[in-house]
């Protein structure tokens, strides 16, 4: 579990209530043809940058939360968080794919996203809202996915265990939360359940 310590950085939380809200018939399928092609093109559902996350395992979550749940103390600790986060993402090498760069994707969202790829779902937009004063343009720290081979009942489960919300907005699941601390419980939890599953 995230340490004490960890629990109480200086970090951007919002004001928002979270829900746990999940109806399937809410919700628009995506084929893994759609999927390809999204991928390929680099473009989806508004995503000019996608990448497919699609079949992570859960020793990628492990491996995302060992590199993430650090880095998020570090930089929040830092004296110009937003300066920080920007000299991260200005290191990174674009050719390396993995859990040392976090897949390209904002620092406090990447574990979630990769949990929600291992639980089956398809991420395809994320955002850390400005957690560390970055210019970001999400109201809250969040990753949108289409359901897939998700079970949505464990998804709900999850998101009620860690206090993240959890609704269907315009066709597609939303994971949320108050802070980003939140969504690295997510994706604790849902690792630590995935060890005790037969």
């Amino acid at each position: 579990m995230l340490a004490e310590s960890e629990a109480r950085l200086p970090l951007k939380c919002f004001d928002i209530t979270v829900r746990q809200v999940l109806a399937a018939a809410d919700l628009e399928g995506l084929s893994d043809a759609e999927a390809d092609a999204a991928g390929d093109e680099g473009y989806l559902r508004g995503n000019s940058r996608y990448e497919d996350h699609r079949g992570w395992a859960w020793s990628d979550v492990r491996d995302a939360l060992k590199v993430e749940a650090p880095l998020v103390a570090q930089i929040a600790s830092a004296t110009d968080s937003a300066a920080a986060e920007s000299a991260f993402d200005a290191a990174r090498d674009p050719e390396i794919e993995g859990a040392e760069v976090l897949w390209g994707l904002d620092i406090g969202v990447a574990a979630a996203v990769i949990t929600l790829s291992a639980l089956g779902a398809t991420p395809f937009i994320s955002c850390n809202a400005s957690t560390f004063g970055g210019p970001h343009p999400a109201a809250r720290p969040y990753v949108a996915f289409y359901i897939s081979g998700a079970d949505p009942v464990a998804l709900i489960d999850l998101a009620k265990a860690a206090d993240v919300g959890l609704e269907a907005e315009d066709g597609v699941a939303c994971l949320y939360a108050r802070c980003v601390l939140d969504l690295l419980r997510f994706a604790e939890l849902a690792e630590q359940r995935s060890a005790l599953a037969p």
